[in-house]
């Protein structure tokens, strides 16, 4: 009932809560912890709903608190629980019990809670090390966080090192090959379903480690030249999009611009905006204020036809926005341009014009496909369906470039590629916008750099003059800017 992330048996409630209901996972655990947050010196760790025998269901919360009256701080946490499902969801839980460990020091507030609830998920994972555990039970669920601040990785490699340490054995599957050499020992290679080899983490380095996974040299780090941004091509002004899950903004009064020459990245952590962002610039969903100003033209009330107009979109969601999945690979190819004089005549499509325009893409992005440009893009693998939207959208030779994670699935050998056509295409005078959950393409790719969080824009910076974990704590809502520019 409570989508995607949350398995919960299901049942009939009233009409009313069950729209309320309905939401994603990630509501109820920001709405949780927005009341955790009120809470002095509280820090939630998890989160478990759990149907109950009656009609309805059950929460539970623990969290870590700093404060010695523990039962005051836990009956006001309730009441704030109770009362904001109540007012923003129209929802009652059946019961809700607050589970509450004092901690021994108080803590820092500028990091998030997600280390703590890490250390409790890794005394978990130990016993699982240990012993066979069947599946959890489908009733409930536990919610983390899928993308971490920089401080929150340090803390998860410094967990893993520990068990390690106790005896504990662990596969750890990743193409991010900072947390590779950090916390591995040996490194198995893997290309194109064929085992390379192995070698100790200690005898190696990222450099060969990308050459193994791609079998030639692999340029690491993004080259290129300052940026020489001219005329401005986007301008947002106070641009608001509405939550559909919520009553407050998902995205509140956020003004920004992007130039001619320049690469503009939007980062921050999943869920605080970004997608609704993107979805009210290329006409995905409705921008209830402001102004978007597009090659000099106001768009925001434009139809997505007439945005695509000035505007290529590497979408968030591949399959949803960026593909028909039972079209072929090359009418995909062809999906925003088949009424060019190029690929029809009076109506008809020039199925040869098509699939040789297929094919030049293929080759110069390497769509791999089991029967090339005839493949269902539903067969094709995730990587490939990725590298097919972004070898349409750069072909287009649009002059805003909207790429939303656009190296997601990839190997270093593709994201190598797709890196180097973004920053060839500011150097040819486009404006790119990239929104982006990848740190290290953050400040390696980006000429700029806004914080989003809380749908609100809280901080930019010149990526030469900001450190990663600096970044960390603005993504994560420690720190923000004042309107002049200084922290606040």
């Amino acid at each position: 009932l409570f989508g995607a992330g949350l398995n919960v048996k299901t049942m009939v409630i009233d009409s009313d809560s069950f729209s309320a209901v309905c939401t994603t996972s990630k509501v109820v655990r920001n709405l949780v912890k927005k009341c955790v947050t009120a809470i002095e010196g509280a820090r939630l760790v998890r989160i478990k709903i759990v149907e109950d025998d009656k009609p309805g269901f059950k929460l539970t919360v623990k969290i870590k608190l700093a404060d010695s009256n523990l039962a005051e701080q836990t009956a006001k946490l309730k009441y704030l629980i109770e009362d904001s499902f109540i007012k923003e969801l129209n929802f009652t839980f059946n019961s809700i019990t607050i589970k509450v460990t004092a901690l021994k020091n108080s803590f820092t507030p500028d990091v998030e809670a997600a280390d703590k609830y890490l250390a409790d998920k890794a005394k978990e994972e130990k016993c699982k090390a240990s012993c066979k555990i069947a599946d959890p039970s489908p009733s409930e669920e536990e919610f983390i966080d899928q993308v971490l601040t920089p401080q929150e990785i340090e803390e998860l490699m410094v967990i893993m090192k520990n068990l390690a340490k106790e005896g504990k054995s662990i596969l750890f599957i990743s193409h991010k090959l900072n947390e590779i050499m950090e916390v591995s020992d040996r490194v198995s290679i893997l290309r194109k379903g064929k085992y390379i080899g192995t070698v100790n983490t200690s005898e190696t380095n990222k450099q060969e480690l990308s050459n193994m996974m791609v079998g030639r040299p692999v340029q690491l780090e993004v080259v290129k030249d300052d940026a020489k941004p001219t005329d401005v091509i986007l301008d947002i002004k106070n641009m608001s999009v509405a939550s559909h899950i919520h009553k407050k903004d998902a995205v509140h009064n956020v003004s920004m611009q992007v130039r001619r020459g320049e690469i503009v990245c939007i980062a921050g952590i999943d869920g605080n905006g970004q997608t609704e962002f993107v979805y009210g610039l290329t006409g995905l969903d409705k921008i209830i204020n402001g102004t978007v100003t597009l090659c000099g033209e106001d768009i925001t009330k434009e139809s997505i036809a007439k945005k695509s107009k000035h505007m290529s979109h590497i979408p968030e969601d591949r399959h949803k926005h960026g593909l028909v999945l039972d079209f072929s690979l090359e009418n995909n190819l062809v999906l925003q341009r088949f009424q060019e004089p190029q690929f029809q005549h009076a109506g008809f499509i020039k199925r040869d014009a098509v699939r040789e325009y297929a094919n030049g893409l293929i080759e110069r992005f390497d769509v791999r496909s089991g029967q090339g440009p005839v493949t269902v893009a539903r067969s094709m693998s995730g990587g490939n369906q990725q590298k097919a939207i972004i070898a349409r959208e750069l072909d287009r030779d649009k002059p805003l470039i909207v790429a939303v994670q656009p190296t997601r699935g990839l190997d270093v050998g593709a994201i190598e590629y797709i890196h180097s056509q973004l920053v060839a295409e500011r150097d040819a005078g486009k404006a790119v916008l990239l929104v982006s959950l990848e740190l290290d393409e953050v400040m390696s790719l980006s000429d700029r750099i806004l914080v989003l969080y809380e749908g609100e824009i809280v901080g930019e910076f010149d990526p030469k003059q900001i450190t990663v974990q600096e970044l960390g704590l603005y993504m994560a809502g420690a720190k923000r800017m004042g309107k002049e520019g200084e922290q606040a």
